[in-house]
């Protein structure tokens, strides 16, 4: 079987790239989890992956021990909550193949945001112990030479005196060497310098330099795909595909290998929090409308992202502005008795409120259906549709209170 620089030993499949009907990457051998599979209730779901992968899927468990790592692992990142347990097996299954295939997790993370790996590769561990061993034998021999042999010191100090003669006119030959290597390397770099001196103010006469134009367009883009491609067509030998953002980001900060649909390797992921103007905390729950941590309504929707060596970043505004709307005037005093009950009902601005306790509690009792119930009837039969509505009102709602009514 002829193999492609860009193939993948093997590659561990998710639900989303084979649910989604793409293409997969090339590669030698797929593997999943039984809960994956299990996901593919369609049968010719299943008969489209079989034919994507050429017959050559197998499915295989994950250990108890790489499911311990993985889930103490993204118990540290934050992303537990949010992975689900076939994610979590997806996940130590790459984990184990990688630690299988290269003898070791040596150039993984053991923790988030680790600056360096693990280790070293086993086989320059291997050559550094026999390159020690071979020293200390050397050393010993010596040693034993010197004690079995003291009759002859005498003519072991003259062939001393002979090569250390010898060694001090080879020295002298190699500093001779050296000084006259080094000022040919010095006439080289002049030249060289003076050579970039002249294309640069050759470069700066020209008008389209630095321009895309249609004359040098097939050049800039044939510049640009070797430039990209020196880092992909490495081989991997273990990679994972999948669409989901926290499983993504498990797999970087591990330090595994995740490639997209067409095969190219993926080393940034772009993601969204939930993080607090007020206190500064950040949470991955999306759902949120106040903060765990100081329970303002202050929360945030802010894009971060994790590169390859596992490092995490906030990118926010440089020139961030607080919405005021709304709080230009005070909250106006309530007044009871009125027709349109104006003002009976406490605005909501804290998660400890009473009123945010009351809604919630609403909201439960009305997801919570007896099927068995004798009185229940469907919303298709009753006439009742429910399309939202109950969430949370935070302060004056959406509508900006200070602007003026139509009238």
């Amino acid at each position: 079987m002829e193999t492609d620089k860009n193939l993948i030993g093997t590659l561990i499949l998710d639900a989303g790239p084979i649910i989604s009907n793409t293409t997969l990457p090339k590669a030698i051998r797929y593997l999943t989890t039984p809960h994956v599979f299990g996901e593919l209730k369609d049968e010719a779901a299943r008969l489209r992956l079989l034919s994507l992968t050429e017959g050559r899927l197998e499915q295989r468990q994950p250990s108890a021990t790489s499911l311990a790592f993985v889930r103490q692992f993204a118990q540290k990142t934050g992303d537990a909550e949010v992975l689900s347990v076939p994610d979590m097996g997806v996940i130590a299954l790459a984990y184990e193949m990688e630690c299988e295939l290269n003898r070791g997790d040596w150039r993984l993370r053991r923790e988030p945001g680790q600056a360096r790996i693990n280790g070293k590769p086993p086989v320059k561990e291997a050559l550094e112990e026999s390159q020690s061993a071979a020293i200390m034998a050397e050393d010993t021999s010596v040693a034993g030479s010197k004690n079995d042999a003291p009759a002859t010191l005498v003519a072991q100090e003259e062939d001393a005196a002979a090569s250390q003669n010898t060694e001090a006119e080879a020295e002298a030959e190699a500093e001779a060497e050296a000084e006259a290597e080094a000022e040919a390397e010095a006439e080289a770099e002049a030249e060289a310098e003076a050579e970039a001196e002249a294309e640069a103010e050759a470069e700066a006469d020209d008008d389209d330099d630095g321009w895309i134009t249609p004359s040098n367009i097939k050049k800039v883009q044939a510049q640009d795909a070797a430039a990209d491609t020196t880092e992909e067509t490495r081989p991997m030998k273990v990679a994972c595909a999948s669409h989901d953002f926290a499983l993504q980001n498990v797999l970087l900060q591990i330090g595994l290998n995740l490639v997209s649909g067409n095969g190219s390797r993926i080393r940034q992921v772009k993601t969204y929090v939930l993080r607090c103007h007020a206190c500064f905390h950040i949470t991955r729950k999306m759902s949120l409308r106040f903060c765990p941590s100081c329970g303002g309504a202050t929360l945030m929707r802010t894009s971060t992202s994790v590169d390859a060596s596992g490092k995490r970043q906030i990118h926010l505004k440089r020139n961030m502005q607080w919405n005021n709307r709304g709080t230009v005037y005070a909250i106006p005093a309530q007044q009871h008795g009125t027709a349109n009950m104006k003002g009976r009902e406490n605005m909501i601005l804290r998660a400890d409120q009473r009123e945010v306790e009351k809604i919630e509690k609403a909201n439960r009792y009305r997801k919570e259906v007896d099927l068995l119930d004798d009185d229940y009837l469907p919303s298709i039969v009753s006439g009742r549709r429910d399309t939202g509505g109950h969430g949370i009102k935070v302060g004056h709602g959406k509508r900006n209170i200070n602007s003026n009514r139509r009238r």
